[in-house]
């Protein structure tokens, strides 16, 4: 993919895109944010979320007051600094408080009112909702991993497969996500997501998808203009406004009212039946808001078709008529229905269905916790851009653009031979420590130090040498030759198509030893397998 070009002096630039490969250490890495937090199945109510709603809680007194802080108790203090319980009980005129099963909770019982079966009179607990038998993968972005695999190639570094994986997953940009239902028993009816092609957002039942065509895509065939007009005239004492959103209707005398009640709850609140949104509709004498509601129609909004046939001009319509337009043979080819759907990270967080937006939200919650989904969908994509994944100690996998490969001892030069013995003794140094324990006093400009610079730089270049994304470096060992290796192990190995048997040295010591090196990579590498292993999973957690 081709870098972006700044327009003002036409030099390529990074684009946003790309991914940031500098891995920190992991005492100083930021935790991720749930882009779905608050979006889970959390039910219709408007005061669910709301903030402040602590200090509206009620007791079984009644409302607090301002700061929470309740008035002194009936009978006034008592002489040892408590307060002693008035005559009676502690209620006006004798009567006393009788809560039903002894639930403090409990509204309590007035004389003569019937006692309730099973004590008490507190509401049933909400049954919670249904969760949705839908298997829910995270993917990578093409375009963002075709620069990934860029930067791995320009760098010849070897990176964690994980951390990768954990990048693409911190941006909702970086990745898609994958749904697919799980299959019906015998004898029940088959179901399948609704998926605007326009821009891949998923529903439930076809007439919510169509409500979105209807209220988002108008713009696919209509121009859309605003013009001046004057505000509506009439005696109107009132306004509707939603609570839900704050939107005002205007009055129920007005002509547009059930038009504009129609138009919100189609487009924004379609997850809910119409007779429950209408619940949440407001009825307001305010004058300002009156005033306000008028001024909000001074400008009307008028479609006009992109597309007439020549010499005619197009008509100018209302929203309703456009949409109308629309739903005489245009909405059908706009919609996909099918059991698994591919979904852009941005679009997963605007799910109209709860159940959907929890499933996606709780496998979010497990894929941050240790990115199975997404690494097992990067192996087959980093072999097949040719890049070569290995394993360090058994437990963390690597990918590389150059594959390690022992070096020859019997055929090396005596500067390599000197190269790899200081690396065996010294496992998880840098390039300068090299030179410092080959050369000491060395000066770096020097051709001595240039000499040997040179030949660490080809064994890097020629996988002799593995440089890790923190600049430490290793030996790869090898494994057995490849007129060594059984036939089905060469064939595992040509299916691989980029999988290696080497095993590193030791390692440096931890990040948190080593602040600058961030996080280094475990001591020996043995054959890439085909998904992580527990310790992957156990290091994530």
């Amino acid at each position: 993919m081709d870098d972006e070009v700044n327009p003002e002096n036409g030099t390529q630039g990074k684009p946003e895109l790309a991914l940031d490969l500098n891995f920190v250490p992991t005492w100083a890495r930021k935790p991720p944010e749930n882009p779905y937090v608050g979006r889970e199945d959390s039910g219709t109510r408007e005061d669910r979320g709301r903030p402040g709603r602590r200090d509206d809680r009620r007791s079984p007194f009644g409302r607090r007051e301002e700061g929470g802080r309740r008035g002194p108790r009936p009978g006034g203090p008592r002489s040892d600094g408590g307060f002693r319980r008035p005559e009676g009980g502690g209620r006006p005129g004798g009567q006393s408080f009788r809560r039903e099963g002894g639930d403090r909770f409990a509204r309590p019982r007035r004389e003569g009112e019937p006692r309730r079966e099973g004590g008490g009179d507190r509401r049933p607990p909400r049954e919670p909702s249904p969760r949705l038998n839908v298997k829910v993968t995270f993917l990578p972005d093409r375009e963002r991993l075709a620069l990934v695999v860029r930067d791995i190639q320009a760098s010849r570094r070897a990176f964690p497969l994980i951390e990768i994986a954990n990048r693409f997953l911190g941006r909702e940009d970086l990745y898609l996500v994958k749904l697919e239902l799980a299959p019906p028993a015998e004898g029940q009816e088959r179901q399948t997501f609704v998926q605007c092609l326009e821009c891949k957002r998923v529903f439930r039942t076809r007439a919510n998808a169509e409500a979105h065509l209807l209220n988002d895509h108008l713009d696919k065939f209509f121009s859309i203009e605003e013009t001046e007009v004057e505000p509506p005239a009439g005696a109107f004492n009132c306004v509707a406004r939603c609570r839900l959103s704050g939107i005002l209707l205007g009055p129920p005398n007005y002509h547009g009212y059930n038009e504009k009640i129609q138009e919100l709850w189609s487009s924004r609140f379609a997850h809910m039946s119409k007779a429950e949104y209408l619940g949440h509709v407001e009825t307001v004498r305010d004058e300002a808001l009156i005033e306000q509601w008028k001024d909000s129609l001074r400008k009307k909004t008028v479609y006009r078709l992109k597309e007439v046939p020549e010499g005619q001009e197009a008509a100018a319509m209302g929203r309703s008529e456009a949409q109308d337009w629309m739903r005489a043979g245009k909405l059908n080819p706009m919609l996909r229905e099918s059991g698994r759907c591919m979904v852009p990270g941005p679009q997963s967080k605007k799910f109209d269905d709860g159940a959907l937006r929890s499933a996606v939200s709780l496998a979010w919650q497990r894929e941050t916790r240790f990115p199975f989904t997404l690494s097992l969908a990067l192996r087959p994509a980093f072999r097949h851009m040719h890049l070569h994944l290995f394993k360090v100690n058994a437990k963390e996998t690597y990918v590389t653009a150059v594959p390690p490969k022992p070096v020859e001892l019997e055929t090396a030069p005596p500067i390599v031979k000197e190269i790899v013995a200081f690396l065996e003794a010294h496992p998880g140094v840098a390039r300068q420590q090299v030179l410092e324990g080959l050369r000491p006093g060395a000066n770096p400009e020097s051709s001595e130090a240039a000499e040997l610079l040179l030949h660490l730089n080809n064994l890097v270049a020629n996988g002799g040498v593995i440089e890790f994304f923190n600049a430490t470096l290793a030996l790869p060992r090898g494994g057995p030759r490849p007129e060594e290796k059984k036939p089905e192990e060469a064939s595992a190995e040509t299916a691989g198509a980029g999988e290696v048997e080497v095993a590193a040295a030791e390692a440096p010591p931890p990040a948190a030893d080593n602040p600058e090196a961030g996080e280094p990579p475990p001591p020996v590498s043995v054959p890439e397998e085909s998904a992580p292993t527990a310790d992957e999973g156990a290091k994530a957690e």
